[in-house]
């Protein structure tokens, strides 16, 4: 289950309401975050035509030229909840 923006700003509070380093309860329900990291070539001269291997499409032509984006996905999920037993 998805937990929305609104969730994590309306409290219950911990430790309480008047601490300066206080935070959502909802945190506490967070079992895991999915993580996509995509990164590309910065010179437009190193991307070809927006699509599968291109988010943003460049200007280069020549297949021999491409440096194609590269994705990576993956899961983290705290500590304690992360052990067996």
């Amino acid at each position: 289950m998805k937990l929305t923006a609104a969730q994590l700003v309306d409290g219950p509070w911990c430790p309480d309401a008047d601490s300066p380093d206080r935070f959502d309860a909802d945190l506490l329900r967070i079992r895991a975050i999915a993580v996509t990291l995509r990164v590309q070539a910065e010179h437009e001269g190193l991307r070809g035509p927006a699509g599968s291997l291109f988010f943003n499409a460049g200007t280069a032509r020549d297949g021999q030229r491409w440096v194609p984006d590269q994705e990576v996905r993956f899961m983290v999920a705290p500590r304690n909840l992360n052990m067996g037993g």
